[in-house]
């Protein structure tokens, strides 16, 4: 079993959107994320594909295809690893425990 890293999750994601914008974070942000945030955009698009990960990236794309050359960090989910845990993770920034 692999424990989620809450301090680089899709948790984060959301705290460095919201930090980007001035609310209020309750979780680390990504520094990653964050430079490219840093530039002041107006709006923010993030898309969530769900069930797409690395894994499922190296098995079933080879390693020159476009997805796979741009892959820039790996995240972990949150715990329970399920689609109605993780989109309220995504979209308050809390972890399932806060957001229930």
């Amino acid at each position: 079993m692999q424990y989620p890293d809450y301090d680089h999750s899709i948790v984060s994601i959301a705290n460095s959107i919201l930090r980007a914008f001035g609310a209020e974070c309750r979780h680390k942000s990504l520094p990653l994320l964050d430079r490219y945030l840093d530039k002041g955009f107006k709006n923010v698009l993030l898309m969530l594909f769900d069930g797409m990960g690395t894994e499922a990236l190296s098995d079933h794309l080879p390693e020159n295809s476009f997805l796979r050359r741009h892959v820039a960090d790996t995240l972990s989910s949150v715990f329970p690893p399920t689609t109605t845990a993780a989109l309220p993770s995504v979209e308050t920034g809390l972890t399932p425990f806060e957001h229930g």
